[in-house]
């Protein structure tokens, strides 16, 4: 009940089956007759899509939280500045007074250009997908260009923006165990 009445509860948990795709479709109508940008912008949930095969290097850098904190809040930021410049150019908008042009969503860094410009990247599962298909060192890089320009132009946004993500665990469940109980992780494969 405070999930759907209150807009500081961000995360639903619960075992499976107890609706927690129904209520973030719930809060998402409230939140968009509340007049909030929702996100994903054509479907009512965003999920990651397929499974992961990982090497060893990937899985040791992944077993740095803060690396899975980074990829996702990169993953984010992608897709809201992904959906500014579409929203933009499907509406034909004027720039709002003290935001952030559609000039200044283009960071000049042929990664970020790559990401940003990917017709198949839409949503932030999408882009959470292909940065975890990277390269470490591209990661890295991705890091960096998120604190140097990505960080700064997020932080400019004066209007709040919901992104209802689902099932986020079902696309790494399959992989991390194998009949016997044993981690595929320690094997080199997720």
């Amino acid at each position: 009940e405070l999930f759907l009445k209150e807009n500081n509860y961000w995360f639903i948990c619960a075992t499976k089956g107890w609706g927690k795709t129904f209520l973030l479709k719930v809060k998402r109508k409230i939140l968009q007759k509340e007049g909030m940008i929702c996100l994903p912008y054509n479907k009512m949930l965003d999920s990651i899509q397929g499974s992961f095969i990982l090497s060893k290097d990937k899985i040791n850098y992944l077993a740095n939280t803060q690396n899975w904190i980074d990829i996702w809040s990169i993953a984010i930021k992608l897709s809201i500045f992904k959906y500014l410049l579409h929203h933009k150019k499907r509406t034909k908008d004027k720039e709002p007074e003290n935001n952030i042009s559609t000039e200044r969503l283009m960071i000049d860094d042929p990664l970020y250009t790559e990401l940003i410009e990917n017709e198949d990247l839409q949503y932030t599962c999408d882009f959470f997908n292909n940065i975890l298909n990277l390269s470490i060192s591209e990661i890295s890089r991705l890091k960096k260009i998120d604190t140097n320009s990505m960080v700064p132009l997020y932080k400019r946004l004066d209007y709040p923006i919901a992104i209802f993500i689902d099932n986020t665990d079902e696309a790494f469940r399959d992989h991390l165990y194998d009949v016997t109980g044993a981690t595929k992780a320690s094997h080199g494969i997720i």
